[in-house]
């Protein structure tokens, strides 16, 4: 019976295992990781709740057209249906965005990994770090690795990018794969906050509910998403923040900026309806300051107020109110840079398709090696998009072997 080595115990790794089991193929598997379990990364996914796909996919939903390759709506039925009719695992639909009935990515982890225990072609690695590999004259792989050596026909690398490198994706693959002649396309880190030229600290930890739009240097809109942000002492978070973050570095946009609208849903009739009242209420008030205190917590009404007043030499009134409600649906932060690696949920770049055969992930330079998750140079916005890269990516090598 041939041999296959999976290099890192990634979501991919547990899909490809899963899969592996599911279709009954005729191979011993050895998974080497370098942590204690497997999977750490998939117990943290979608903030535990573990979102494995969406069925909305749009321009943006991945980062070129070789991931998008990946999947078809074809491959989101199949991926449907093998978890609830073949595993029987139960999924709930929120908005298009498929999580497992328990919302618990604990649960979902474990049952696959028990699913997976019951193969006794099967086995686990742990502790165990891999250190380079080679061919040998019996057109074998000798796997080096902290613990020894080892031989097998097959390699499979799913060992993650360099994202949340406290749960093993330290990147340090990439300098391996460099030696033995793989294109490795330049890694940042995505899905991260990101940080902002202008002072963000007095609204620390401040959330709001908005629109942000992303524009480049030409101030050409490049996407805009509605969601909740969260500043930071240097910048901003929020999923909608995180998915600009990774457009950024993926277009390798220079100086680029967003603009936030802070009066979502707010239009400039009910914007001076509510001015209005106000004033008629505070007549006998020099200040017009606290107006913004309708909308916001006093911190950030502060801070709004503070720079909208550069602009009006403290002087809020009716006459300017039109280009007051233009600042505030308009208003505009710098781009500095994204957030370091143990800040982001997932690397941008990787091991680039030049390397590889689209058909199934198997290397063009070594026979019998094969690249799956986020090793490759494959990434997705928030909501299930990266799960169903592992997922499918996975699937296209079981399927091959099963050839």
């Amino acid at each position: 019976m041939k041999e296959i080595f999976i290099i890192g115990g990634s979501s991919s790794a547990i899909f490809f295992a899963t899969l592996f089991t599911y279709y009954k193929l005729d191979y011993k598997v050895t998974i080497i990781e370098k942590n204690k379990v497997l999977g750490r990364k998939l117990l943290a996914t979608g903030n535990g709740r573990c979102n494995l796909l969406n069925k909305k996919i749009n321009e943006f939903s991945f980062n070129n057209e070789e991931t998008k390759s990946l999947i078809t709506n074809e491959d989101i039925d199949f991926e449907l249906d093998f978890f609830i009719n073949k595993l029987g695992i139960e999924l709930t639909n929120i908005n298009e965005l498929v999580y497992p009935y328990s919302f618990s990515a604990k649960s979902f982890t474990n049952f696959l990994l028990n699913y997976v225990s019951n193969n006794k072609n099967i086995r686990f690695l742990p502790e165990t770090t891999f250190l380079d590999y080679k061919k040998n004259n019996n057109n074998q792989y000798e796997i080096i690795t902290s613990k020894g050596n080892y031989f097998s026909d097959y390699i499979i690398f799913a060992c993650g990018g360099k994202s949340y490198p406290s749960l093993g994706s330290d990147g340090s693959i990439f300098n391996i794969l460099k030696k033995h002649n793989y294109k490795i396309t330049p890694i940042f880190p995505g899905l991260s906050p990101i940080k902002l030229k202008e002072s963000t600290k007095e609204i620390e930890n401040e959330r709001i509910k908005c629109e942000v739009s992303l524009f480049n240097n030409k101030d050409e809109l490049i996407y805009k998403e509605n969601g909740e942000i969260i500043f930071k002492k240097d910048g901003v978070s929020g999923i909608c923040i995180m998915n600009i973050s990774s457009l950024i570095v993926r277009k390798n946009l220079t100086n680029p900026y967003v603009k936030i609208n802070f009066l979502n849903n707010i239009s400039l009739n009910e914007f001076i309806n509510i001015f209005n009242i106000y004033l008629k209420n505070n007549k006998n008030t020099n200040s017009n300051n606290n107006f913004l205190l309708s909308f916001y917590s006093e911190r950030l009404a502060s801070y709004l107020y503070k720079n909208i007043n550069k602009s009006f030499n403290n002087n809020i009134n009716i006459n300017n109110i039109d280009k007051i409600y233009n600042l505030l649906t308009n208003y505009k932060f710098n781009y500095l840079s994204n957030y370091d690696f143990l800040s982001s949920q997932v690397s941008v770049g990787g091991v680039s398709y030049y390397n590889l055969n689209i058909n199934d992930l198997s290397s063009k330079i070594d026979k019998n090696i094969y690249f799956i998750g986020e090793i490759l140079d494959s990434d997705g916005m928030c909501g299930g998009y990266n799960l169903m890269i592992s997922f499918f990516s996975a699937l296209k090598v079981v399927k091959s072997l099963s050839k």
